[in-house]
């Protein structure tokens, strides 16, 4: 079945305009069909009474739960459709947090008449990957504009992806399964050394991704996608 994030009122499903067309023009969907709906973190499924107007209606509700990857992804502005890419693949590897910034060397800036709009349509792509990935809950996106700003959040563990450290091995850190754990990944022309050090003042550990150095949107995959599966599996 198909999964969809929507509000559900009195036992019936209130879609998007977007996931409407999606239902009917692109899934073709049919009287009597189901789907899968998430609202407040639940999972349920519903019917298709009525095609003309659209009616949805809750027939069952699904004892599923997610489990908390507690992993927040700190990305610089990439330069053209590498984010949409980042945030996609993040949001169907589990983060929870994606919280996006402006480095030195990032080339993507963003001006306060951005932020909103901007944010909006990443959130759509957040929802549908989400969806896609049959999850219960869709990663929340946030823009801060100052790398300082950045470096003053807390969480249990942090981490910087740093090009210094590509002769260390790979992730030499512990990490326990229920950190909270961030992971900062630089721009296209990697951080200037004044950043990671200010990074280490403030907590953060750098660790290497390996003997190479990646694309910035290799990077924020493939330490996601390492990190979920330390978390997942307890290994260290």
């Amino acid at each position: 079945m198909t999964r969809y994030f929507a509000t559900i009122n009195a036992g019936r499903v209130v879609l998007t305009t977007n996931d409407k067309h999606h239902l009917l023009h692109v899934m073709r969907s049919r009287i009597g069909d189901k789907l899968e709906i998430v609202f407040n973190a639940k999972l349920f499924v519903a019917e298709i009474q009525q095609l003309k107007p659209l009616i949805i209606e809750v027939i069952d509700e699904i004892n599923e739960t997610e489990d908390p990857l507690n992993l927040t992804l700190i990305y610089a502005l990439p330069k053209g459709e590498k984010l949409d890419l980042v945030i996609q693949k993040a949001t169907e590897l589990g983060v929870e947090r994606i919280i996006l910034f402006m480095s030195k060397r990032s080339v993507a800036r963003w001006s306060d008449e951005d932020v909103a709009r901007k944010l909006a349509r990443l959130q759509t792509i957040a929802k549908e990957a989400s969806a896609q990935a049959k999850r219960l809950s869709i990663p929340s996106l946030k823009f801060i504009s100052s790398f300082e700003e950045v470096l003053k959040l807390q969480f249990d563990q942090k981490l910087i992806a740093s090009e210094f450290e590509v002769k260390k091995p790979p992730f030499a850190v512990k990490i326990s399964i229920h950190d909270d754990v961030s992971i900062i990944i630089g721009p296209e022309g990697g951080f200037a050394l004044d950043e990671v050090k200010d990074a280490i003042a403030h907590g953060y550990r750098p660790i290497s991704l390996g003997n190479t150095i990646l694309r910035s949107e290799t990077a924020a995959i493939s330490a996601i996608a390492i990190l979920g599966y330390i978390k997942n599996h307890a290994l260290i």
